[in-house]
């Protein structure tokens, strides 16, 4: 299910996992440069440029921001792992949180080896379903801590049949 993070739903955060800071130090620099050549062009003269210029920067601006909001959401109740790209309600709302996809703890059954995705139900014929996650850009140290406590969470949830 698509969501944005809210804490009266999901509890509190107790982790928060975000890209590598070499990954956002990269596109920061190339966001950056990209709208300095855009500053430059109008500072000499080149007022065509004017209106794609400010769009440029604009949407850099606004992908640094996207850049620093957390890739996975670890709450008491589920697991939120970034959506990108998948737009919840109006376009306002899309320009100003992340959407997030909600996958309850015992309903995990792995991450892809490449990082790139989440398997949610059960490993039997037509009950696995491959979920896209951008896991891929967390540090390392985040992706061993991300299955520690996904692993932890899931020995410590008791499955509703059983309660």
């Amino acid at each position: 299910m698509l969501d944005w993070y809210r804490s009266e739903i999901y509890g509190e955060a107790e982790w928060m996992g975000r890209r590598s800071a070499a990954w956002r130090l990269f596109l920061c620099t190339v966001y950056a440069l990209v709208s300095a050549g855009f500053i430059v062009a109008l500072l000499h003269g080149l007022w065509g440029c004017l209106l794609p210029g400010m769009a440029v920067i604009l949407l850099s601006l606004w992908r640094v921001d996207r850049l620093h909001d957390p890739v996975v959401i670890l709450c008491p109740k589920a697991l939120l792992v970034a959506a990108p790209w998948k737009r919840i309600g109006s376009w306002r709302d899309y320009a100003a949180r992340s959407a997030y996809f909600g996958v309850a703890y015992e309903s995990i059954a792995g991450i892809a080896s490449r990082w790139d995705a989440l398997y949610i139900g059960t490993e039997e014929i037509g009950g696995l379903v491959e979920v896209p996650a951008p896991l891929l850009w967390l540090a390392r140290k985040d992706q061993a801590e991300l299955c520690r406590r996904i692993e932890e969470k899931k020995r410590s949830t008791v499955p509703w049949e059983q309660a």
